[in-house]
């Protein structure tokens, strides 16, 4: 599945980044902060996560596990 790159006024300096999933409603939503050092993660309008970029593999490597879990 593509990502879809949505990318705010260059003023403002944030990138949105949306993943639709399975569902008709359902999208992963990232925004890359200004100056690039933080990334807010949201899903379905819940509590977002905040995480700083240099935790982006180690998120990627606990979500490769869970999928592993959950097969």
């Amino acid at each position: 599945m593509p990502n879809h790159t949505n990318t705010a006024p260059a003023a403002t300096g944030w990138q949105h980044l949306d993943q639709p999933t399975t569902g008709p409603a359902d999208t992963l939503h990232a925004s890359i902060h200004p100056g690039g050092q933080l990334v807010t993660l949201n899903y379905r309008g819940g509590d977002p996560l905040v995480l700083d970029v240099t935790h982006l593999d180690a998120l990627a490597s606990l979500l490769a596990q869970v999928k592993a879990a959950t097969k």
